[in-house]
């Protein structure tokens, strides 16, 4: 690959390559490091008292989710059912209950006229979490055979977990 990308770097066939005549040497004194342009804070909309008292009831409705969500998987874990259905049923409420707690944030961020967004980042690091979360309970399942060849959407899953390799190595490549 690197004998390919030297040829077409160096190659004066106008059709291949850059040329040699392309390429310039840098100039030290004609570049400076420029410094990020300074962004302004955010700051959250004054919101009107009615949407903070919706913000207020719909955090409290959330609240009440949360705990009724405790108390079903407390019950659904004391039912003695099979591990696997009923771990399938925590991690979907453990999920749901942590959304729900990002929402309660982002509202009351809101109501009391803070950035809500740093929010967004909290979600992202959960989704990251969740998603190596079930990539190790997937090869726990296909090496104790649970999962194997005939289960549906193991290719479409295959060409999913290519692509986000793809795009991870990208990513800490540019780190």
């Amino acid at each position: 690959m690197d004998r390919f990308i030297d040829h077409v770097v160096k190659s004066h066939d106008v059709n291949l390559g850059l040329g040699t005549a392309m390429i310039e040497p840098i100039d030290v004194e004609r570049t400076h490091a420029v410094p990020a342009p300074k962004l302004p804070k955010k700051t959250a909309p004054v919101l009107s008292p009615e949407r903070v008292a919706e913000n207020a009831r719909l955090a409290a409705r959330l609240q009440s989710l949360i705990k009724e969500l405790r108390e079903l998987q407390d019950v659904v874990n004391s039912s003695h059912l099979d591990h696997r259905v009923t771990r399938s049923f925590q991690n979907s409420v453990t999920h749901t209950h942590q959304n729900a707690e990002y929402l309660a944030q982002w509202l009351r961020s809101s109501n009391e006229g803070k950035d809500p967004y740093p929010v967004i980042v909290d979600i992202n690091a959960e989704r990251v979490r969740i998603a190596d979360e079930q990539a190790r309970d997937l090869l726990i399942d296909i090496d104790s055979q649970e999962i194997e060849h005939s289960t549906q959407g193991l290719e479409k899953l295959t060409k999913s977990v290519a692509s986000l390799h793809k795009r991870l190595t990208s990513l800490l490549k540019d780190q």
